[in-house]
């Protein structure tokens, strides 16, 4: 017989992880799904039980701020609290110094909210920003990279299948209108093309990077993971989303120079990556001098769909609050006297910069700003190390993610202030490669025992 601890720690410990993680995306998705069309595919549902029970129609979806807020407050409490008490690399001096950049950004958006333009926005924005950063640090912590990916693989999965159901089932819901160039592009569960977009982009290297490794797979996990592959990248087209189309490409090709450095890397010299070097500098120069004939192979100009003069508007209010920001969470945008004003001044409303550098410079200032582009350059060192450790394919998932977020956030604003999804999956890839190289510096002591 298993002793009592045993017993919980290999039973209940899965299936309350298994909750929490759902929790956890919940909170991160939040914002970015459609809940006019969910809210009404729900009670329609469950329109007979009243009929049967005698009982008033219910509204099962009411109440969902509040539930929210709750969520995102216990979810926090818990995380530290499972994280501090039962995982050993949180007690390593070294975990806390490399957690500075992650633990600067929580804890200056938490503080913003003191001279908030709209402190209510900052407030709650923020207990999803927290609960999203907790939950990336216990699970990436906890899991390996193989299992994190599994679970992460089931998410991407369900939310593209229920994506594909909503568009041909229930169009005018899934599919925009309005005519101009959204006409046609697919939401799918989602309140905006570019969101169904952002989970095509997120879920395309995990099911290709599994491809990649296709001789060491049986024959379920090749077949699944080339239907999902194509049907992430079949969605991205359809969601006419260039941004994340750009993105995608982006990580495309890195996975690509990947594979070529791991078939002939060990070849290379030092002259060989300074003419890298400068061949991808010349190529950069080029894109820029041909932007117009670029931007206009997918449906663009130069000016970014209008955000180029946004960001040329957004200058002088920059400069007003250079240092501290007007308030995390879009604060700056929730007021008439500053996002309100700007709507007078374009044809089109901007619900935020479309730019996650400069949304960070409106909420924190330059203070946040610095603290945003140091985590995430320590998370892309720690997912390039972490990928020469392992030397193959399938570890490249982290930094691939990274490159994305990176090329997305040039034109979207996906840094936390509006939705978490991809500040969880910054957190995640920070904290599971971090762990490895503890792991890595400590191979002779007993680590953290990881599922």
């Amino acid at each position: 017989m298993l002793p009592r601890g045993n017993f919980l720690s290999s039973y209940w410990m899965p299936i309350i992880d298994v909750i929490l993680l759902g929790l956890t995306l919940y909170v991160a998705v939040f914002r970015i799904l459609n809940w006019n069309f969910l809210e009404i595919w729900l009670d329609a549902r469950i329109q007979r039980l009243p009929a049967i029970f005698r009982i008033p129609q219910p509204n099962i979806l009411a109440g969902q701020e509040s539930f929210i807020i709750w969520t995102s407050l216990v979810l926090t409490f818990v995380f530290i609290v499972m994280f501090l008490l039962f995982n050993k690399t949180t007690r390593h001096p070294k975990f806390w110094l490399a957690a500075i950049p992650f633990l600067g950004i929580l804890i200056l958006t938490y503080v913003s909210r003191f001279w908030s333009v709209d402190r209510t926005y900052s407030v709650i924005r923020y207990l999803g920003l927290a609960a999203a950063g907790a939950g990336g640090i216990y699970f990436g912590l906890k899991y390996k990279k193989t299992t994190l990916i599994q679970l992460l693989e089931v998410f991407a999965a369900l939310m593209m299948v229920g994506s594909l159901f909503v568009v041909y089932r229930y169009p005018q819901y899934g599919i925009m209108t309005g005519g101009g160039d959204l006409e046609g592009s697919w939401m799918g569960l989602f309140w905006w093309k570019t969101y169904l977009g952002e989970i095509a982009v997120f879920a395309a290297p995990l099911f290709l990077l599994r491809i990649a490794n296709f001789k060491n797979e049986r024959w379920f996990p090749r077949v699944y993971s080339i239907l999902f592959y194509g049907l992430a990248i079949f969605i991205l087209i359809k969601s006419n989303s260039e941004t994340e189309i750009i993105a995608a490409f982006a990580g495309h090709a890195l996975i690509f120079l990947a594979f070529l450095y791991l078939q002939w890397g060990q070849h290379l010299k030092p002259v060989h990556w300074w003419i890298l070097g400068a061949v991808c500098l010349m190529a950069l120069v080029a894109l820029w001098f041909e932007r117009d004939v670029i931007f206009g192979v997918i449906g663009r100009n130069s000016n970014l769909t209008g955000r180029i003069p946004l960001w040329e508007a957004l200058i002088p209010y920059i400069k007003q609050r250079l240092i501290a920001g007007y308030g995390f969470g879009d604060a700056f945008w929730k007021t008439d006297a500053y996002g309100h004003q700007l709507w007078l001044v374009f044809t089109w409303r901007p619900p935020f910069a479309h730019n996650g550098y400069i949304e960070a410079l409106l909420d924190t200032g330059i203070l946040g700003l610095a603290l945003w582009v140091a985590f995430l350059i320590q998370t892309v060192f720690l997912s390039v190390r972490y990928f020469l450790h392992e030397r193959n394919l399938p570890a490249l998932i982290f930094i691939a993610w990274v490159v994305e977020i990176l090329v997305a956030n040039l034109a979207d604003n996906q840094l936390g202030s509006y939705e978490d999804f991809t500040w969880l999956l910054l957190v995640l890839a920070f904290a599971c490669t971090l762990h490895d190289a503890l792991e890595y510096k400590q191979s002779a002591r007993v680590t953290t025992p990881r599922v």
